[in-house]
């Protein structure tokens, strides 16, 4: 685990604006030093990149699974806003779902 964060502070050396890059970096850290790191993670590159959407359903999950179901509401329809107006009709889906499941 240690490798692949190692690996991504290298390549987000090289490459600081990805998107991919960050939220894979808050994943392998939300593993590896818990979610509350990721959550901060996650934040950061919803600021940076508003319209990275993967990152609204990660975040909520994650904020769900902490107890702050109504941040995670929030977040959850922060990405159905934004998924209506890509029009990204699966991650829309499951941004929904999500957020009738709270």
């Amino acid at each position: 685990m240690e490798d692949r964060i190692t690996q991504l502070t290298l390549l987000l050396q090289e490459q600081p604006g990805d998107a991919f890059l960050m939220y894979c970096m808050a994943l392998e850290l939300a593993q590896s030093q818990g979610v509350t790191i990721g959550i901060s993670h996650l934040t950061h590159l919803i600021a940076a990149q508003p319209d990275y959407l993967p990152s609204y359903y990660q975040l909520g999950q994650w904020l769900e699974s902490i107890g702050k179901v109504n941040e995670a509401k929030v977040v959850y329809e922060q990405g159905i806003n934004l998924a209506t107006q890509l029009g990204k009709v699966k991650i829309l889906g499951e941004l929904k779902t999500a957020l009738e499941g709270l």
